[in-house]
């Protein structure tokens, strides 16, 4: 597939036969925001799919805030995306987040922990 489809600068970073990995630029929600919304990743990415012909339809395993940059990744079908987003459930990827920031701080080094719950199974 076409590491940069249409004209919307999606980058695939990663693909294999179950998932896509891709990475999301800040500004573009992962999910339709209104049914009639085409202009999210999932959307961008099925269009891009169906005008290539191919026969594939990317399922998000989880999100980003509209405003985070970074990795994102597909199942290719809902089985695999079950399948993903149990492995999320419990705890078995592991994610890390890193901020830029302008100005100084006074400690060089530190840890910022903040737990967020949200309702499960998600998207």
């Amino acid at each position: 597939m076409d590491k940069a489809p249409g004209k919307r600068n999606i980058r695939i970073v990663y693909e294999d036969q179950n998932i896509l990995i891709v990475n999301k630029p800040s500004g573009r929600l992962v999910v339709p925001a209104r049914p009639d919304d085409k202009s999210d990743l999932t959307s961008i990415l099925n269009l891009t799919f169906q005008a290539g012909g191919l026969n594939i339809k990317a399922h998000p395993c989880h999100r980003l805030d509209r405003e985070t940059s970074g990795l994102v990744i597909f199942a290719k079908g809902k089985k695999i995306q079950k399948i993903m987003m149990q492995q999320f459930h419990e705890r078995q990827v592991k994610k890390a987040y890193i901020a830029f920031i302008q100005g100084y701080l006074k400690e060089k080094s530190g840890m910022l922990k903040s737990y967020i719950e949200k309702p499960w199974p998600y998207p």
